[in-house]
């Protein structure tokens, strides 16, 4: 029975259709090898002509089934289930004759040739029941041989607009016409495109052959292609350009285009083919030219470009661009030419028209510039005009301010008492103020022309702001306006910055505060200004000065604009305030100008607060001595705010204690003390007051003086709120250089100066000009005056020595005749500058002091003729010094460049007028 059963054809596979065992009849018949087929599935050898699935059938069953062995020949598989997880398969050959080997051999590797070319095989009959498909069918389509594949099942896969004919191909086939068909399958969410071919054998019209093969990738090129030939299509018919070729053809050349240039050429596609009939088109005065570039390019082989008119059937004129690149062959001859046509009618009449209204805006240009020219000319001679009204306004307002402030600053080396003092130092620094006014005026003017420049010097903030409340204290105080001020204990003894420029921001700033800020019936009105200095870092400091008020405020549209020349809040506010509105804009540019910040935050009703931040770079600390070493601070509340501020300042100057009145037994005449008063006062306060000698000092926390003065006298008193590290220092050291009455007397010798002395340091410095002296504080003048009238003289030196004065105002004749007297010299006056060179010539001066705009003769023509007259004579240069109102920018250049030595600015002091002098007097 063994034998029997080996020599049977059989092969057993598992539940999961992979071959486990084949016997010696099977290997035999199908030419197979046990590693061939061992664990590997029965579909890899054969296909199914129907959908069958063996797990049907049940143990101790069996069924037959039809299968193709390679894709090639028909064998019969007899299933027999007899143990469970296995099935026994008999292979039955349903040819007549057995293959030839060789014949399967080839037929193995037609099957594998065509498996590597990504081809899938198919079968079916008529019917559409006996079906075969391939392996690689199965991974065209994405879909798993054990699972099977009938054709309904196949075409339910296929898109559903391509369903239909597929099934109607097969069905009403065309007689011996083999099928082609494209259809599309979406598997795994992606659209596949597949081609079918199908034949029917002449021999075997039952079944139907056939291959498929993907074809999506070249369906995606189609149309990559069509979308690309479509952009170009669309591309240069936007362009309206067109594509032609001319190939040689028996010594001719022919012609063809595309429809583009077709419709360029307006030229029917049945006309001939030669050149000459496009040629004949061409422009009569074009074609020449456009036949000699053709012919060029065909003899050298070189690129062909010409621009010529052309003349369409329809009689328009067109300009067209011809290029064309000539091929040639391995003989050099041209065979060939390709290229494009372009329509550029529409560029040249652009052209034309561009050439047209360039021409006329050329002639507008010119006429243009000519009208700027006459208004560039118009514009310089005002601006001359103006700055030329501007210096003799300066002028003329400085002469009389100069008699003023010359005469205060001759009258504070006079012996003075307390009060007469202090309306000296208020006049002094008015006066002052005012000559700041004028340069307000005339900054606003320099800023606009680009020409103010910073003047920048080292100088004590704390005397600034003490010397702007000397003038606003008082308004303040009248319009019942709190005014106080809070400076950091960090703020240092100087600054390098321009002072002049930093007062007349916060000049302005706290101008602004009081004028808009005053006293409702539910507020009183307060301005406080608070002094902060902080590092950025190791080289920069900043200063910050904020000025607060409990005004009217500022609504957020007129802030946008306040910093705009001539602008204030609103019509009622000038009407109300007064002004000009120009503070504000010269202080914005002022900042801007020194490289800080000017910010606003401010509420209608609610008040203002202005924030000025500038950048430092050079400071001097503050020094912690002072000639008064034992300071008792006496008051009844230390933790008011003004106390407290007090109190910081003085820990810098090393305070002994701080005691309340009640505990103020007595008076040690070894001290120095400062007393704090409120504005309701105890009669023993008063009575411990009386007995003050004049080692004290008397600070009021309110808003009069007068009561406190007319029971105290020869002991200072000022105002609590407005304290500064400036004006503490001012009172103790006015304690300290109190001296009896016999000793400020002034005599003729007291005016007998050594000037040599204090010019030294001065010698190389340069003079400074456009108002930028120090405001000089008369109510120091005991500790200055000396140092002015009492300087050591050398008579030997100061014998021969005179000066002539060139001067035509009477007023300032008087003055600084008086003012170098003081100074200990003497001089010639002459009233113009006519009699100042006739003077010259007459006498040998020293020095020259001249004004510069004067009758008859001005101080700069003067100044011509002495240079050029000492030339002439041999003689040393004398030195001429310009004694001017000017105050523009330039004057001082101006002076030098007439031959000036130096230069200066009125109004005059005692100071300035030592050291320029001292400078140039030999």
């Amino acid at each position: 029975m063994q034998p029997l059963l080996n020599a049977l054809p059989l092969m057993k596979i598992t539940s999961t259709g992979d071959i486990s065992t084949i016997n010696e009849g099977c290997r035999t018949l199908l030419q197979l090898s046990d590693k061939e087929v061992k664990n590997k599935p029965l579909s890899h050898f054969f296909a199914f002509s129907v959908y069958f699935d063996y797990r049907d059938i049940t143990l101790g069953d069996s069924a037959t089934v039809t299968a193709y062995y390679k894709n090639r020949f028909a064998y019969s598989l007899q299933f027999y289930h007899c143990e469970p997880n296995s099935y026994d398969i008999l292979v039955v050959n349903n040819h007549t004759e057995t293959p030839h080997l060789s014949s399967l051999r080839s037929t193995y590797i037609l099957d594998t040739a065509i498996s590597c070319a990504n081809i899938g095989i198919w079968r079916f009959d008529t019917s559409f029941n006996n079906v075969y498909f391939s392996d690689s069918f199965y991974q065209l389509i994405k879909q798993l041989p054990s699972e099977g594949l009938s054709w309904d099942k196949f075409t339910s896969l296929v898109h559903t607009d391509d369903q239909a004919q597929i099934t109607r191909l097969f069905i009403e086939p065309q007689a011996n016409t083999p099928l082609s068909f494209e259809f599309r399958m979406t598997i795994s969410g992606q659209l596949h495109w597949y081609q079918i071919l199908a034949n029917q054998p002449n021999n075997y019209k039952k079944y139907w052959y056939g291959t498929l093969q993907e074809c999506s990738q070249e369906k995606q090129m189609a149309k990559a292609l069509n979308e690309a030939n479509e952009n170009r299509r669309i591309a240069l018919e936007a362009g309206k350009i067109g594509s032609w070729r001319s190939v040689k053809k028996d010594q001719h050349w022919e012609w063809a285009w595309d429809q583009q240039a077709n419709a360029i050429f307006q030229m029917n596609m049945s006309e001939s083919t030669q050149i000459s009939s496009w040629l004949k088109n061409i422009h009569p005065d074009d074609i020449s030219n456009a036949f000699k570039a053709f012919r060029h390019a065909l003899e050298t082989g070189k690129e062909f470009e010409h621009e010529c008119r052309y003349l369409q059937p329809s009689n328009n004129i067109i300009h067209l661009l011809i290029k064309g690149l000539v091929t040639q062959n391995n003989v050099g001859d041209s065979i060939r030419v390709d290229g494009v046509v372009i329509d550029q009618t529409t560029a040249f009449k652009t052209k034309a028209q561009l050439q047209e209204v360039n021409l006329n805006l050329e002639e507008k240009v010119r006429a243009r510039t000519a009208e700027l020219d006459n208004a560039l000319k118009h514009a310089e001679t005002a601006n001359k005009s103006k700055s030329d009204f501007l210096s003799m306004m300066s002028h003329e307002l400085r002469t009389p301010m100069n008699v003023i402030i010359g005469a205060l600053d001759l009258l504070t080396l006079q012996e003075n008492n307390l009060e007469e003092q202090e309306l000296l130092d208020t006049a002094s620094i008015s006066a002052n103020n005012l000559v700041s006014i004028l340069n307000d005026i005339l900054d606003i003017t320099k800023i606009e022309a680009g020409k103010l420049e910073l003047d920048c010097v080292d100088f004590d903030l704390s005397e600034l702001i003490y010397n702007i409340l000397v003038v606003f204290g008082p308004v303040a105080r009248a319009k019942g306006v709190n005014l106080s001020v809070f400076e950091s204990t960090q703020l240092p003894a100087l600054i390098n910055t321009d002072d002049n420029r930093v007062r007349q921001v916060l000049f302005n700033l706290i101008s602004n505060a009081i004028k808009f800020c005053g006293n409702t019936d539910d507020k009183v009105g307060a301005v406080a200004i608070n002094i902060d200095w902080q590092p950025e870092n190791e080289l920069i400091h900043t200063l910050i000065v904020s000025v607060q008020d409990n005004g009217i405020g500022i609504d957020k549209d007129t802030q946008k604009k306040l910093f705009t020349p001539f602008t204030q809040a609103d019509k009622t506010t000038t009407r109300r305030f007064g002004g000009t509105g120009l503070g504000l804009a010269i202080c914005g540019r002022l900042i801007d100008l020194m490289g800080g910040q000017l910010n606003l935050k401010s509420e209608p009703h609610e008040g203002s607060t202005f924030t000025v931040r500038i950048p430092i770079w050079h400071s001097q600390p503050r020094a912690q001595a002072l000639p008064l070493t034992d300071i008792t601070l006496v008051t009844n509340d230390e933790n008011e705010l003004h106390t407290q501020h007090l109190v910081k300042i003085l820990n810098t100057i090393r305070i002994t204690k701080l005691t309340p009145w009640s505990s103020l037994k007595g008076l040690d005449s070894q001290q120095t003390y400062i007393f704090i008063l409120t504005s309701v006062y105890e009669q023993t306060q008063l009575d411990t007051l009386k007995n003050i000698q004049s080692n004290a000092i008397i600070l009021v926390n309110g808003n009069d003086l007068a009561p406190i003065k007319q029971l105290i006298h020869n002991v200072p008193v000022a105002f609590l709120n407005t304290q500064t590290f400036f004006s503490i220092k001012k009172l103790l050291n006015r304690l300290n250089n109190i001296a009896p009455p016999a000793l400020l007397s002034l005599s003729e010798a007291d005016f007998d100066l050594d000037l040599e002395l204090d010019f030294n340091a001065n010698t190389n410095k340069e003079p400074s000009h456009y108002n930028s002296e120090h405001s000089t504080n008369a109510a120091d003048h005991n500790a200055q005056s000396s140092a002015l009238i009492n300087p050591t003289y050398n008579e030997s030196t100061q014998s021969n020595a005179t000066i002539l004065l060139v001067e035509d105002n009477p007023f300032n004749q008087k003055l600084m005749t008086k003012q170098l007297t003081k100074l200990g010299y003497t001089c010639d006056i002459a009233e113009n500058g006519e009699l100042g060179l006739s003077q010259w010539q007459e006498k040998s001066y020293t020095l020259i002091l001249t004004d510069c705009h004067m009758p008859e003769m001005d101080g700069y023509e003067m100044t011509e003729l002495i240079r050029q007259k000492e030339q002439h004579l041999g003689k040393a240069p004398i030195p001429i010094i310009a004694v001017t109102g000017a105050a523009m920018k330039g004057d001082k250049d101006y002076c030098l460049s007439k031959g000036m030595s130096d230069f200066i600015s009125k109004p005059i002091t005692l100071d300035k007028f030592k050291t320029v002098i001292g400078r140039w007097y030999a």
